[in-house]
This record gives structure tokens, sequence and C-alpha cells, in this order.
């Protein structure tokens, strides 16, 4: 794989990388583990991994509207998030998980 996976404890928010002190947000990536898909988040700058105990669930009703060339807005289990597409290019979906 060549990469570890680094469990850390999530205060308020998780935005900057405690390894390398990056602050523009992270990639987002799934590992299925034991019959759990984990919700994993990659820091673009020194390419960590980490766990704050997110997993994904597969009985969610997703849909993805193209508002204009520039926003995209995303309907997740009823709830609605708009996101600008250049943010949602570099990171393949970026959704926030307080839903």
């Amino acid at each position: 794989m060549g990469y570890q996976i680094k469990n850390v404890k999530m205060e308020d928010e998780f935005k900057v990388c405690p390894s390398c002190g990056y602050k523009d947000g992270f990639h987002s990536m799934f590992k299925k583990e034991d019959g759990i898909t984990k919700w994993l988040f990659v820091f673009p700058s020194c390419h960590e991994v980490f766990n704050i105990d997110f997993t994904v669930q597969y009985n969610f009703l997703f849909t993805i509207y193209v508002i204009n060339k520039n926003w995209l807005q995303v309907a997740l289990n009823g709830k609605v998030f708009v996101f600008h597409y250049a943010v949602y290019a570099s990171i393949n979906l970026r959704i926030c998980p307080y839903f």
C-alpha cells in the first residue's frame, strides 16, 4: 500500500494537517476493513493519511446537480450542500459529514 494510517481524535474541526501544518483541507479516501468502510483523510502536501473514526454506510440517497459551470449542488439524505466546482474537482467530493 505504501502508507500508514494515523489515528487522530477530532476536536472541533479537522482541517490542518497535524504532521506538516497544511491548512487548506484534505482529499478523501475510503478503505474497506472487516466489512466496515472507513472514510479517511489525505493531506495533499505531505500525503499523510488520517483516521478520525468516520465510517460510511451504503444506505444513502445521493444526487448531484450541476447548477452552472462553477457550482454543484449535492443532495444527500435530504440535506443539500453546494460546492464550487474547483473544490469538488480537486478532492473528488467533499461532503460535510455532519448530516
